[in-house]
């Protein structure tokens, strides 16, 4: 089921969660991102009176229509501290009247980076992946149009590069259900580890997902990006970076495929100096 369209498992997740906190009773409830759960937590929370932080708040997108656009803005005004990625997000959160409870600390996702860099080192004995891109799909409004998807591999198919597509079960059921052809250009692989897809982003040439999270990893391993999407990316800090472009999934990616494989300039970092858990801790520690 599609819970972006259905609002019954975001509701079943308030009334568990409301439960679980009225035993537990906790001095906060911390919440992540943008998903339903983070939008149930927020609203469980606030039906209690136990103060929200959010971590990654501020991110805004210009299609309101967004799902998540409407489970950030909804948890943000529900949050006690709110703790933003970029100078971006921050100024957002100002311009709605939010600025006196939020901070700019960085990208948590940074922190991860940095903890697992090195382990994100290929063995001798492990596949190489230097020739190929990296491909995740997997969002219902890609997966669940049959038209869009077909069009999404038509034009992968297209591309003059190796793709190496750990394909999420939602997606492989529906290229099953429609009988679509995989280009011969894409290689199938299970679902990869954290770990895993860190050690394919460090060799790959190019990015193309419909990730969010992918999008700036990718960035922190100096590769471009392409959001398969039919509207903008969150992330306009990559875009004015030119690390990262929007391509729509009913046009050819073709003319996107020389700019995806120019190195990337990294002249700055908007998203933190990896070390967003603990300024985030610091703050808490000092407002709660």
């Amino acid at each position: 089921m599609n819970s972006e369209k259905y609002p019954e498992p975001t509701g079943i997740m308030v009334n568990e969660l409301y439960h679980e906190f009225q035993n537990e009773q906790p001095d906060f409830v911390l919440v992540y991102g943008d998903t339903n759960s983070t939008l149930a937590a927020a609203i469980a929370a606030g039906k209690l009176y136990i103060p929200v932080v959010h971590i990654e708040g501020g991110v805004r997108n210009a299609d309101t229509k967004v799902p998540e656009h409407f489970n950030r803005v909804l948890t943000d005004h529900a949050s006690e501290l709110i703790f933003c990625v970029s100078n971006q997000d921050l100024k957002n959160l100002k311009n709605e009247g939010l600025g006196s409870k939020s901070f700019k600390t960085g990208d948590i996702m940074l922190d991860t980076v940095r903890i697992f860099r090195e382990s994100s080192i290929p063995t001798e004995n492990e596949v190489d992946y230097t020739n190929h891109a990296l491909l995740t799909i997997h969002r219902n409004f890609n997966t669940d149009n049959p038209i869009v998807l077909g069009n999404i591999l038509k034009n992968i198919g297209e591309l003059n590069t190796k793709i190496i597509f750990p394909i999420h079960p939602r997606t492989m059921n529906a290229i099953n259900s429609l009988n679509l052809k995989i280009p011969k250009n894409i290689e199938i692989c299970k679902p990869l580890t954290y770990v895993e897809m860190l050690k394919v982003l460090k060799q790959c040439k190019y990015v193309l997902t419909d990730s969010g999270g992918l999008q700036k990893e990718a960035f922190y391993f100096g590769k471009k990006a392409a959001f398969v999407c039919h509207f903008d990316t969150f992330w306009d800090d990559l875009v004015s970076l030119d690390a990262l472009k929007t391509l729509d999934p009913m046009n050819s990616f073709l003319p996107y495929e020389s700019w995806l494989n120019e190195p990337m300039l990294l002249d700055s970092n908007p998203y933190g100096d990896g070390y967003t858990a603990k300024h985030t801790i610091d703050i808490i520690r000092n407002n709660i």
